[in-house]
């Protein structure tokens, strides 16, 4: 079996460490999504979130050095700015938490608008156990 790195991650930050103190104060929990959530009438998509995206990187043997775009969604411009910039902090200190993930390092932090909702990009270089 294959560690997925995307899902590794997306775990790791909704398992309480530390996200919750970057969520907007009228949201009950910040939350990290392989993909953009959709919203309904009964649950609306949230004021601020996160996403985690393989965008590259290569696997050999038993290790794998994954590209990621992780983005922090938000109301506005700034928020997102900062979200950003603390998550960067949550995502470096990752690989003392996440036994198989080596290494978690921000490279870049940029704004990447959407047009509907702001957010700012970070891309990630990880190194992770292919096998576990």
């Amino acid at each position: 079996m294959t560690t997925n790195v995307e899902v590794l991650i997306v775990d790791a930050l909704n398992s309480g460490l530390g996200l919750q103190v970057l969520k907007h104060p009228d949201q009950d929990t910040l939350e990290a999504f392989l993909d953009v959530p959709a919203g309904s009438p009964t649950k609306p998509k949230p004021v601020r979130f996160v996403t985690v995206e393989r965008t590259g990187g290569a696997e050999r043997d038993l290790v794998d050095r994954p590209v990621l775009a992780v983005q922090f969604w938000a109301e506005d411009r700034l928020a997102a700015s900062q979200g950003a910039h603390a998550l960067a902090l949550l995502l470096e200190a990752l690989p003392v938490r996440v036994p198989l993930l080596g290494r978690c390092r921000v490279e870049s932090i940029y704004n990447f608008p959407d047009g509907r909702q702001p957010r700012y990009q970070l891309v990630v270089a990880a190194t992770t156990v292919r096998g576990a």
